[in-house]
């Protein structure tokens, strides 16, 4: 999956999607924010099944999830490249790709990981069941694994254009690029052959549907699908000129697309038409990943994860009522960041407290739009010792407020 609102702006890597002849609609607001432990731009996620989840991004974050997506722990990766792309093979095994071709592969569920260099830049990853996977990068670059992520062979193409995604079934594969580029293999990725997807515009990201439905996303709004498992694409506008960097499809009528903005589309028809979303943010959203019709997960800049768990484009989605109430570096030499999700605006306060109860100082008090918060609390002359910071929000609605305190420790 490409990033290009970060690091590809600098390789000159744009996003597309498009589907279908396409309208647009405005739904209800059905996206809540999840509770994380980063702030760093996520490039990548994937969702293993509806309890388990991984995201990837700047400096070689990780974070997982083993309730839903509702809440996000921060995983030691080892590694400080980029990462731009997550996938699994089953619920332990997957494998992150990222800058200065590093490929990162983990047998516990990303608990661990360990590390191998391919030697080329990687943006795009798949992984199947049976242990084949095939990552994806730069000037063409392919990488074959067939136990799971352990081990890994290139097997180049030969063109000039970087290849951006990749997407799997247990018969065809699909590569998209730079400069419209589309490659097919039919072979478990001894050959790929070219097919045209009549665009010149970057496909940032491809998803499969089902029984050979197929859709590519990127540059300008456009998306273009295949219902022949690719052999054959046909390009609709979308009349978003947006870059659309995310798509994920779990059949071949339902599927979502994410972008610049905080865009989210999605469609229930296999993308004759198109219903605009309500996320909550203006953050660009940079990826996708979809378990069934009742739960996905998209995550973008800023750490922003967005989750959902009730059908597409009905309008009621769950609250997450967890703020993500979190305190990094954690404890506290000089100074740290608090930082919480609002799932909807209210009034604030966030307040520090000493061990005896008597309120040190306040941080933030009065009214607050939803979405993701991070403030900076300097402890100055205070003595090392446990202190408390606590987050109330009043929604001006009884059964919406709530309050959250946390322990802290400073220590000189």
């Amino acid at each position: 999956m490409l990033t290009s609102f970060i690091p590809h702006c600098l390789l000159g890597v744009v996003l597309l999607m498009s589907i279908g002849s396409v309208s647009i609609a405005i739904a209800q607001p059905i996206w809540k924010f999840s509770a994380s432990e980063t702030q760093a731009d996520l490039w990548g996620v994937s969702l293993a099944n509806r309890d388990i989840g991984l995201a990837v991004g700047f400096d070689g974050e990780i974070v997982s999830t083993e309730d839903g997506g509702m809440t996000w722990k921060l995983r030691n990766s080892g590694s400080s490249d980029f990462l731009e792309a997550v996938a699994y093979f089953d619920s332990l095994r997957a494998v992150a790709v990222g800058f200065h071709g590093v490929i990162l592969h983990t047998v516990d569920g990303g608990k661990t990981w360990s590390q191998w260099k391919s030697g080329a830049l990687l943006f795009g990853v798949s992984g199947m069941q049976n242990g084949f996977g095939v990552a994806v990068g730069a000037e063409g670059a392919i990488f074959q694994t067939n136990d799971g992520g352990a081990n890994w062979n290139q097997h180049h193409i030969g063109v000039g254009p970087s290849l951006l995604s990749v997407a799997l079934t247990t018969t065809v594969g699909l590569a998209v690029g730079d400069s419209g580029v589309i490659f097919r293999t039919t072979d478990n990725g001894n050959s790929w052959i070219p097919k045209s997807s009549g665009t010149k515009l970057e496909l940032a990201d491809v998803a499969f549907g089902d029984n050979g439905m197929a859709v590519a996303v990127g540059d300008s709004g456009i998306i273009i699908t295949t219902t022949d498992s690719g052999l054959t694409w046909n390009r609709h506008e979308t009349g978003i000129n947006r870059f659309l960097s995310g798509v994920s499809f779990i059949n071949r009528n339902n599927g979502l697309a994410v972008g610049e903005g905080g865009i989210v589309l999605h469609t229930v028809d296999g993308g004759e038409t198109w219903a605009k979303e309500e996320s909550g943010t203006n953050e660009n959203l940079i990826d996708v990943s979809s378990m069934d019709v009742n739960e996905a997960t998209i995550v973008g800049n800023n750490g922003t994860i967005l989750h959902r768990v009730v059908s597409m484009g009905d309008g009621h989605w769950e609250r997450i009522a967890n703020a993500g109430l979190h305190a990094i570096p954690s404890p506290v030499v000089s100074s740290t960041f608090i930082s919480f999700s609002l799932p909807s605006a209210g009034r604030v306060n966030l307040s520090i407290y000493n061990n005896l109860g008597e309120k040190i100082t306040t941080l933030i008090d009065g009214p607050l739009l939803s979405g993701r918060r991070s403030v900076l609390w300097n402890p100055g002359d205070l003595p090392s010792g446990a202190y408390y910071y606590r987050l109330a929000v009043d929604n001006k609605s009884p059964e919406k407020n709530y309050s959250e305190t946390k322990k802290i420790m400073l220590t000189r």
